[in-house]
């Protein structure tokens, strides 16, 4: 009875190995640097608290919000001739950034205690956490007619890292041993050291790889929409007409800021406030953004927006409002810089962001030991001499 040779793979191991290093064999110092950054960019906040003790907000009796009012107030005080734009609370160890116009047209950022709305600093000068977020997302360069190539730069990265996902489990066969029985030899040579330490930082890190990928390919997604001028999120819409009262002998009083969050706590409860928009003009509301019940959605998920002139609540956002493209743009963040879970979450995705880096090195530095050109042999003269 003939027998049945082994059948062979359509494509034998070595192209997956080949595809695996050219994929990637450029990327690798870009690859590492986006990784770093992303490290620092998930816990840029606590970074900020340990090395400014200037910034660090009193601790808050429990139940009490911040003094959005009062911190306007300090802020348009310690700025004069300046107006309001916004405020952005962080998180509630951090100072709050109240964000002015100023008589020259620019903006400053004065940073205020939330509970004793106390001024610790005035600065033009972006903060760490945009820098640091902004290296990692755009490389800081420069935004023009709604793109920046910096942002496709950096989002375009997903396609190659999801193929080096894939072919590197194909080339590394069972590589489930390497959750149950790890080893990282570092006695027997460099190059057996560099290749344990690819592979294990390679599965341990998988599953923020995957994420990694998949939430930059939704980036690339996003910047093609922003540079086509495609409307997908939800914008407030502007006041009806006869909600504003008319001017007669003075300008009308707009409502406080404290009675607005309450109403917009009132009408969207559970929501955490992390950026407080004023109105630009008469028909503008006051624009309350932030977080919500589920963690996995940004902080331009939940929104309330209250009518400045009645303290009515004119309309109100939430992930049960959103579209699919909306829905995706809510659930990216989070998934990606591992805000889903508070600062536990933040602190495993920068150690594992480390690990990404270390995998980005060591495949650069394994590649390079691949492809090196190997020395000539001695010919027999050289020998005998």
């Amino acid at each position: 009875m003939p027998v049945t040779p082994p059948r062979r793979p359509v494509l034998p191991p070595r192209f997956w190995f080949q595809l695996h290093g050219w994929v990637t064999w450029p990327l690798w110092v870009f690859l590492a640097f986006l990784f770093l950054t992303g490290s620092l960019a998930a816990v840029s906040n606590e970074v900020v608290w340990l090395l400014d003790p200037a910034v660090r907000a009193t601790p808050a009796p429990d139940g009490q919000t911040p003094a959005y009012g009062a911190a306007m107030e300090a802020a348009l005080a310690a700025v004069p001739g300046s107006s309001p734009d916004y405020i952005r609370q962080r998180t509630g160890f951090l100072a709050l950034e109240v964000v002015l116009w100023t008589p020259g047209g620019m903006t400053a950022t004065v940073l205020v205690d939330p509970v004793t709305a106390e001024v610790r600093r005035i600065t033009t000068a972006p903060l760490f956490q945009d820098v640091v977020r902004g290296l990692h997302s755009w490389l800081l360069l420069p935004w023009q007619d709604d793109y920046s190539l910096g942002y496709y730069a950096v989002s375009l990265t997903a396609l190659p890292l999801l193929v080096a996902m894939g072919t590197g489990l194909v080339v590394y066969k069972r590589f489930w041993r390497g959750y149950l029985t790890p080893r990282l030899r570092v006695t027997q040579g460099s190059r057996i050291f560099w290749g344990d330490l690819h592979r294990l930082a390679g599965i341990w890190s998988l599953w923020l790889l995957a994420l990694t990928g998949i939430t930059a390919l939704w980036f690339l997604v996003q910047a093609i929409l922003w540079h086509s001028h495609t409307a997908y999120l939800s914008e407030p819409p502007d006041l009806a007409e006869h909600t504003v009262p008319a001017q007669v002998s003075a300008p009308p009083a707009r409502i406080s800021a404290d009675a607005a969050f309450a109403a917009a706590q009132a009408a969207l409860p559970g929501l955490r406030v992390q950026w407080f928009v004023w109105p630009e003009h008469a028909l503008s509301p006051y624009a309350l953004w932030g977080t919500g019940p589920n963690p996995l959605y940004n902080s331009f998920s939940y929104g309330a927006f209250v009518n400045p002139w009645t303290g009515a609540v004119d309309s109100t956002r939430s992930p049960q409002d959103h579209t699919v493209l909306q829905t995706l743009d809510g659930l990216a963040d989070p998934l990606h810089y591992g805000t889903v879970g508070g600062i536990t979450t933040r602190i495993i995705w920068a150690v594992f962001g480390l690990i990404l880096t270390a995998l980005s090195v060591s495949g650069m530095i394994l590649w390079r030991r691949r492809t090196a050109p190997k020395p000539a042999p001695l010919s027999r003269k050289e020998t005998r001499s």
